[in-house]
C-alpha cells in the first residue's frame, strides 16, 4: 500500500478523530473534532525552504482558546532521523500558524499531535523523541547573554554590550582599554575584524567619525582615533563658548566651553597615566560642570602625584 491510498483513507474528519481517539486518548477528550479543518501540507520557512509532510489538520479545543495540530506522516521505509524530520515538521507549521495568525496571542495555546503511519515491513525502531536522538542537548534552548549577566575576565559579549550602553567618556576609554587587551590575545587578522567592527560601532554612535574610522586597522588606532575625536570635541566647545560669549557681551560662554574642554582632556590625561578606573573616579569626584579653578587645581594635584591614591585624595581635598 502506497502513501496515496493511505493519504485517501485519511482525508476525511472522521478518520482523524478516530486515529487520534485511538492513539492519543488523553488529548482527544480536549480537541472539538467539529472544527477539524485540513491545512496546505506546503512549509515555507524563512530562507523559503519547503518542507511538505504528508497531512496537516488543525482543530479548536474545546474550552475555544486553543488550538491542536495534528500531523500525520506515511513512511515506508525506516529513517533513523525521522524524529528530527518530525520536529522540523513541527517548527515550522506552528511558524507558519503564528505568522498568519497575528491575532494568536499569550491567550490561544497551540500544540501539535505528531503520528507516523509505518506501513513498511518489520518493527519501527527509529527514536521517536529528539532527546534519544540527541542525549546531550535539549533542542531548543539557548542561553542569553545581556547586560547585568555576570561575566568573566575577558568577555568580550559583555564588553561590547558596554560599549553599546556606556557613551560617557570614562565609559568609552575603559571598554576600549578592555576590547585592546582581548584584540592584543588574539591573532592579528581578528585584531583587524575587531577594530572594524568596533570602529564602526563609534561611527554609528557618534564617537568618530568616518574619516577617522577609514585610517583604523587595529584597537590602538581606534582607541587613538578616540581621543582625538575628543581633543577635537574640546576645542570645538571652548570655540563655540568664546563666540558665544563675545555676541552676547559677557564671557560665562567662554568659561563653559574652556572649562569643558579643561574637563575632556584632564581626564584623558588622567587615564593615559593611573588607567580608567582612576578617571572615571576623579570625574565623580570633580562633578558634571566642575569650575575653571576646581580644574586649574586638579591639573597641578595630577602633575605631582605619583600614585592613583595620592591623586584623589589631593582631589578630595579640593
Amino acid at each position: 500500500m502506497q502513501d496515496p491510498a493511505f493519504k485517501t483513507v485519511f482525508c476525511h474528519s472522521a478518520a482523524i478523530e478516530r486515529l487520534v481517539r485511538g492513539y492519543a486518548s488523553k488529548h482527544a477528550d480536549r480537541i472539538d473534532f467539529s472544527t477539524l479543518e485540513k491545512l496546505d501540507a506546503e512549509l515555507v520557512g524563512e530562507a523559503l525552504v519547503r518542507r511538505y509532510p504528508d497531512m496537516l489538520w488543525i482543530a479548536h479545543t474545546r474550552e475555544g482558546s486553543g488550538r491542536v495540530v495534528i500531523l500525520l506522516e506515511f513512511q515506508g521505509a525506516q529513517d533513523r532521523l525521522m524524529a528530527l524530520r518530525m520536529a522540523v515538521y513541527q517548527l515550522l507549521t506552528v511558524q507558519q500558524l503564528l505568522r498568519r495568525q497575528r491575532s494568536w496571542g499569550s491567550d490561544h495555546s497551540l500544540e501539535v499531535l505528531s503520528f507516523v503511519i509505518h506501513h513498511g515491513e518489520g518493527r519501527w525502531k527509529a527514536a521517536t523523541r529528539l532527546r534519544k536522538l540527541f542525549p546531550r542537548w535539549v533542542p531548543g534552548d539557548y542561553r542569553v547573554i545581556s547586560r547585568g549577566t555576570a561575566g568573566f575576565q575577558g568577555d568580550l559579549a559583555q564588553t561590547i554590550l558596554q560599549l553599546e550602553r556606556d557613551r560617557s567618556v570614562e565609559g568609552t576609554l575603559a571598554v576600549l582599554a578592555e576590547l585592546r587587551r582581548i584584540a592584543d590575545e588574539t591573532d592579528s587578522d581578528y585584531g583587524h575584524l575587531m577594530a572594524e567592527c568596533v570602529g564602526e560601532m563609534l561611527v554609528l554612535t557618534r564617537r568618530i567619525t568616518r574619516a577617522q574610522l577609514r585610517e583604523v586597522r587595529t584597537m590602538a588606532q581606534v582607541d587613538t582615533a578616540y581621543q582625538r575625536s575628543l581633543e577635537e570635541f574640546g576645542q570645538k566647545r571652548f570655540r563655540q563658548g568664546r563666540d558665544e560669549g563675545i555676541r552676547e557681551g559677557r564671557d560665562e560662554g567662554l568659561r563653559e566651553g574652556r572649562g569643558e574642554g579643561q574637563a575632556v582632556m584632564l581626564g584623558q590625561l588622567v587615564r593615559q597615566k593611573f588607567g580608567p578606573e582612576t578617571a572615571q573616579e576623579l570625574s565623580l569626584l570633580l562633578g558634571k560642570e566642575p569650575d575653571s579653578g576646581r580644574l586649574s587645581l586638579a591639573a597641578r594635584a595630577l602633575l605631582e602625584s605619583t600614585t592613583a591614591e595620592e591623586l584623589l585624595a589631593r582631589i578630595r581635598r579640593l
